[in-house]
């Protein structure tokens, strides 16, 4: 396997929020758990993102050399389970900020009750 060390500066310098490192690190404790390279958990990831998707999609890796690519393609191999799936995606869930959490905030004080035992009307969109 392709010794992959001098990433830790670069992963080291994106790693500039919380939030990233939170990410990070969570792919890293899957690939322990699963005894393999962080890469095959985030290709792995992606694949799984990708097949749920309204539109599939392919994630392009781009390698530079052929142990690269023999590297990348043995991230076929991996396979998650759906509690590393959630773990990963809950973590690195996008906020939808404002209007969307403060409507879903507002919900239960100024309607009176548990949000989802409200119907909210379908709004067309075009």
């Amino acid at each position: 396997m392709e010794d992959l060390t001098h990433l830790d500066a670069a992963i080291d310098e994106l790693e500039d929020t919380t939030r990233k490192t939170e990410i990070v690190d969570a792919v890293l404790d899957v690939a322990a758990e699963l005894d393999v390279p962080a890469s095959h958990v985030a290709i792995a990831w992606m694949r799984h993102q990708g097949a749920q998707a309204a539109t599939a999609y392919v994630p392009i890796i781009g390698p530079r050399s052929v142990a690269q690519l023999d590297n990348y393609l043995s991230a076929l191999d991996v396979t998650l389970t759906q509690a590393q799936f959630v773990r990963l995606d809950k973590v690195s869930a996008i906020r939808l900020g404002t209007p969307h959490e403060l409507n879903a905030w507002s919900v239960s004080p100024i309607r009176g009750g548990d949000a989802s035992m409200i119907d909210e009307p379908a709004i067309p969109v075009a």
